[in-house]
This record gives structure tokens, sequence and C-alpha cells, in this order.
């Protein structure tokens, strides 16, 4: 049997479910839209000159200085973070924390700075 054009119908013999992007926006908890809206609204334009000047300097392995003290800096000026600088004995990790106080979801973004 084929498979239907219908993209709400699902094969059984189909090893794959198409999932469109409305699907997952639909389902999100509310606090994960917060904090899209968040980061969208009131964070990415002072992003900017941050990600401009990590993109315009380009280090690798351990020796991310300047992509450290962009991040590390603008975290400290955001208000209600707690930054460490230099954390876990290495040069270029850092942590940020931010405390609201309130029991509820605990959010952590790990990324990965050079190659």
């Amino acid at each position: 049997m084929p498979a239907s054009n219908n993209p709400d119908e699902v094969d059984p013999d189909s090893d794959f479910v198409i999932i469109s992007h409305d699907d997952v926006f639909d389902h999100l908890p509310r606090h994960l839209l917060d904090i899209s809206d968040f980061i969208n609204h009131e964070v990415a334009e002072s992003l900017w000159p941050v990600n401009k000047k990590i993109h315009d300097n380009p280090e690798l392995g351990y020796h991310e200085i300047i992509a450290h003290d962009a991040l590390t800096t603008f975290m400290e000026t955001r208000p209600g973070w707690k930054v460490t600088r230099s954390a876990y004995g290495l040069e270029t990790a850092w942590v940020a924390v931010y405390d609201s106080g309130r029991k509820g979801p605990v959010v952590s973004f790990n990324a990965e700075m050079g190659m």
C-alpha cells in the first residue's frame, strides 16, 4: 500500500515520523516558550556585538581568550547573573548562574567555544 500524502496519517510500515515546526511549538512547555521569547525579544540585539567580536577573532582549543572575555563581560552586564571567570581551573572556561529564588525548572546551556 503506498504511503499517504496526508502528513496527519501515519504509515505503519514506515520507520520515519515527520514532525513540523508547528507540531513542536504547539506542545512545548510554557517555560520554554518564555525563554525563547526572552532571548528573541530582549537579548538577541545586545548579543550581536558579542557574536561579531567572536566571529571576527577566531580562536582554537583552549585559547579562546577573546571569546571568554567577550562572553563573560556581556554576562556580567546582565542583572542578576553571577559570573565565574576561568572556572574549573581552565583559563577559558566560565560559569554564569542566575537564581530567581523560586522553585521551578532549572535550565542549563553548555557550549564548546573551540575546535
